[in-house]
This record gives structure tokens, C-alpha cells and sequence, in this order.
């Protein structure tokens, strides 16, 4: 957190992952990327150790995290969240993202109309932030 300008002027949304996944997901990365990083033959075992000691390219993991839960901790403009959060109940993160951003997204999502409207208004934000979408 100490990387990012700050101000109390902007919204935060500080998204995090089980460190498990992150710890695959960036052996996986690094395997595949050969040109960027000297590990092409590395195994995971000797990654798991180097994330374990926050020797990767981009630091200790755990402190980066613990830095940002500590900034929003003394802050109402961080909204932190959780990759698995995220997935496993979409619909509510949204109201949430919604909710934090306030403004258009806010008002679009808590307009007026019945619990089905709302329900629609949902779905059309959910479907616009769907991967397919995205790939378009």
C-alpha cells in the first residue's frame, strides 16, 4: 500500500486471494513467462519457498496485504475484498462495490421498483461484468 498515492479524496478497492491460490497461480505465471524470469525449469518446491520468504519479483506477499488491511483499518475510502468472497456470492459483491462507489453505479442498482426490477438491474450489471463480456 505504501507504493500507491493516497489520498482521501479517492475510493480504494483492494481485492485479495487466498495466498494458496496466489502462491500456484504466480509459479504457473512465472514458469510461462521464461523470457521475463529465470525459472523455466524451477519447481514448485523451490517457488513455494522463495513466496514463503518474499523473495518474488514483486515482494512479500503477506506484508503487502497485512500494509493494505492496516491502511484501511484508518480509512472509510478502502474497501477491501476477497477474490473467494467475490466468486462465491457475485451478486452481493456487487451491492457492495455498488454501495462503496456510490454515484451512478449506487443509484442504478437501488432505483426504484420492485424487488424483481432490482433483480433485472442485477442481472444486467452481472452480465456486463461477466468474462464473455469482457472478451468482446
Amino acid at each position: 500500500a505504501e507504493l500507491v498515492p493516497f489520498s482521501t479524496a479517492a475510493k480504494y478497492i483492494y481485492c485479495a486471494r487466498n495466498p494458496k491460490d496466489v502462491v500456484v497461480s504466480f509459479f504457473h505465471h512465472t514458469r510461462g513467462f521464461p523470457q521475463h524470469y529465470d525459472f523455466a525449469s524451477g519447481t514448485f518446491d523451490d517457488f513455494f519457498e522463495v513466496f514463503l520468504a518474499g523473495k518474488t519479483d514483486f515482494g512479500d506477499y503477506f506484508l503487502h496485504v497485512i500494509s493494505w488491511h492496516r491502511l484501511a483499518s484508518k480509512n472509510e475510502n478502502i474497501l477491501l475484498l476477497t477474490y473467494e468472497s467475490l466468486t462465491a456470492d457475485f451478486p452481493a459483491t456487487l451491492q457492495t462495490l455498488a454501495s462503496f462507489a456510490g454515484g451512478a453505479a449506487a443509484a442504478y442498482l437501488s432505483a426504484g421498483g420492485d424487488a424483481a426490477e432490482q433483480s433485472r438491474r442485477l442481472a444486467v450489471v452481472e452480465a456486463g461484468a461477466s468474462l464473455n463480456e469482457m472478451k468482446r
